[in-house]
């Protein structure tokens, strides 16, 4: 299961995710990311990984595309920090944005 919370403050989003990245819930984010892409072409995409205790290869290659559209993510946690530095090689990290 993936639970995602997503916040707005002008064009800048905020996606928080909960959970799994995994099967079908792959899908559903890539769903919910590219609506904020067709809504607000030139939005700031922020999602936060410090509550996703599991990401399959779909996952990996999702987040993977996200990072080359521009989507910067943050994390607390050193399974965060190893995702984000592993998909991004640094250039997408942020640290935690609390």
């Amino acid at each position: 299961m993936l639970r995602i919370i997503t916040t707005q403050r002008g064009e800048r989003y905020r996606m928080e995710l909960h959970g799994r990245i995994v099967g079908d819930w792959v899908i559903v984010l890539e769903r919910d990311w590219r609506q904020i892409a067709a809504a607000t072409p030139f939005a700031t995409v922020t999602v936060d990984l410090s509550n996703v205790d599991f990401i399959d290869r779909n996952g990996e290659r999702l987040l993977r595309k996200m990072v080359r559209r521009g989507v910067v993510f943050c994390g607390a946690g050193c399974m965060s920090r190893y995702v984000i530095e592993t998909i991004s090689g640094g250039d997408r990290w942020h640290g935690s944005l609390e």
